[in-house]
């Protein structure tokens, strides 16, 4: 099925609930939306960041009751999923993101690298987290369980 213009996407459409957990095959920006799409229903402010002067930066800003934090999304996609678990898939933050986070960090700042996959997601939250490699056994979150953890983060 091909969509016309005024369509919604297949994963902006709120009748495929399975999307939130499911198994479909996604990229990094339908992951980061469907998460974003989630956490902006429960009240939260969302801002999706790109910018090209300033490389580094993450990929959104979240406003929420209790505070805000700032979250790099990645994704490894599925040609890039090890086929043995023990396999490790390196940092995949680059050196301006990494010092970017470590900064804020340092300055008790709430930030996170959450990492997502078809199989599932994991959140770094601290430099010595997100500075190493991971395995496909540490992609044990659903989209959901990211969801509920950003919102009981920043919000109530």
């Amino acid at each position: 099925m091909v969509p016309d213009d005024d369509a919604i996407t297949w994963w902006e459409d709120p009748d495929r609930k399975e999307f939130l957990d499911g198994e479909d095959f996604i990229n990094e920006s339908q992951n980061t939306q469907a998460i974003n799409r989630n956490v902006a229903a429960a009240g939260v402010y969302c801002l999706k960041i790109q910018t090209m002067n300033n490389n580094g930066v993450p990929d959104v800003y979240y406003s929420g009751s209790k505070g805000c934090m700032w979250i790099e999304m990645k994704y490894v996609s599925e040609e890039r999923i090890p086929k043995k678990e023990t396999t490790e898939i390196p940092s995949l933050l680059s050196s301006l993101q990494a010092s970017w986070l470590d900064c804020r960090y340092l300055e008790g700042r709430t930030v996170a690298v959450v990492i997502g996959s078809r199989t599932g997601h994991c959140i770094q939250t601290n430099p010595n987290e997100w500075g190493n490699a991971i395995t496909i056994k540490d992609l044990t979150l659903t989209r959901k369980q990211v969801v509920a953890w950003i919102l009981n983060q920043i919000h109530d």
